[in-house]
């Protein structure tokens, strides 16, 4: 299994319902490669760390039902599905007018802004930005990029 680095990873000129926004990040949230090659997601280090932040979200007073629910963490659906969902963001500190848990902004009848959504599996598939309008609108998600990496280099070019 590589190594990952979000080395750079920032935002720049960030609007969230036309307010200016600076994520506070946490780009050490996978952390060290595992030893022996261990999966990430068999990692007890990183996993504790996302844990840890599903916890913050989900104990944030004021919360919606929803995502409540979907910041419920549970190890044994994470070990049965092999993949976890975490973010690089811990918090977005001027989320006014809408309300901030943790890399998630809520904004009344808008929907559910999520920032730095980090799906950590077979891959690692990051998603800069991701609009939930629920159920009138959908979800777009913008800025994607993923990553599975290799244990063989290419052999030499000709």
């Amino acid at each position: 299994m590589p190594s990952v680095t979000f080395l750079g990873t920032r935002f720049e000129n960030l609007r969230i319902g036309g307010r200016e926004v600076q994520p506070i990040f946490d780009l050490n949230i996978v952390g060290s490669k595992p030893a022996g090659d261990k999966p990430y997601v068999q990692d007890a280090g990183f996993l504790s760390r996302v844990s840890k932040q599903y916890e913050r979200i989900s104990e944030a007073p004021g919360l919606s039902d929803s995502a409540r629910a979907q910041y419920h963490w549970d190890l044994a659906k994470v070990q049965q599905q092999g993949k976890v969902e975490c973010s690089l963001v811990t918090s977005v500190p001027q989320a006014l007018p809408g309300r901030s848990y943790g890399h998630v902004v809520e904004l009344a009848g808008i929907g559910t802004v999520s920032l730095a959504k980090l799906t950590v599996g077979k891959a690692f598939n990051l998603t800069i930005v991701s609009l939930d309008a629920g159920s009138s609108g959908g979800t777009i998600d913008g800025g994607q990029t993923a990553a599975n990496g290799g244990t063989h280099p290419r052999p030499p070019a000709k």
